[in-house]
Parts: structure tokens; C-alpha cells; sequence
């Protein structure tokens, strides 16, 4: 594993706990009700599962992931950061999950839009325009 982040100068350790502060952003309810990319991305399987190569590809990920030679080595890092974190489940590698997911413990569900529905007002025609 990596002593240093070369890129950002993080310790193993700090690096590790950025990453799971930036999980946890990422799969927390303020951020899935209005990261539409995301919450579509876990709407795909029925439990709410992303690959990692998705999260990889996030922005903020890219920039803390800097110091790592490959994606085999993050996948590995994230894995191993993520694996006793309460908040953030990591899927095991079998063969029905070729690559390595994550997802939230507790389950997302999107808040619905309201609806609003058209409303009669009998007699109404009669009114004078203003009024309304």
C-alpha cells in the first residue's frame, strides 16, 4: 500500500479517511436528492449497488486518487477503506459481481415530486377577470 499520496502528500491513513468522508457525501440523502447521475446509477440494480469504476470517474475521486498506478490498486484501497465504515456496504467479488460495488446501508428512496393537480371553481366564469 502506499506510504504517501504522492499528488495531495495525505498519509495512508488520511487518504483513507478522506475517501470515506467522500463515500459517505456521496451516498448520503442531502446529496442523492439532487444528484440525479447518481441516483439513476443506483435506480439500475435493485438494491442500489455502483460500481466503483463509476465512482472512480466522480471528480473530487479522480483528484484523491492521483497517487495510485492503476485502477486495480484504488479498487483495492477503496475496498479496504470502506470494508468496517457503517454507512457504506462494499459487495463482495463473486460470480455474480464481476467488479466491486458499493452502496448504502440504509436504502435511498428519491422523494417524489409533488403533483399538482387542476382545480374547477364553479361559478368562476362569472367573476370578474380581475378578482382572479
Amino acid at each position: 500500500m502506499l506510504e504517501t499520496n504522492s499528488t495531495n502528500n495525505y498519509s495512508t491513513k488520511q487518504l483513507s479517511e478522506r475517501i470515506v468522508k467522500q463515500l459517505e457525501f456521496y451516498f448520503s440523502t442531502a446529496n442523492l436528492d439532487t444528484d440525479r447521475w447518481l441516483s439513476r446509477e443506483m435506480e439500475k440494480t435493485r438494491k442500489g449497488w455502483v460500481s466503483v469504476r463509476k465512482i472512480l470517474s466522480c471528480p473530487q475521486m479522480v483528484e484523491l486518487m492521483m497517487g495510485f498506478p492503476n485502477s486495480a490498486a484504488k479498487t483495492t484501497f477503496i475496498e479496504e477503506s470502506v470494508k468496517c465504515h457503517s454507512r457504506v456496504l462494499v459487495s463482495a467479488k463473486n460470480g455474480r459481481h464481476k467488479e466491486l460495488q458499493l452502496r448504502r446501508k440504509k436504502r435511498y428512496r428519491r422523494k417524489q415530486a409533488k403533483s399538482y393537480g387542476t382545480v374547477w371553481i364553479g361559478g368562476a366564469e362569472n367573476c370578474n377577470r380581475e378578482m382572479l
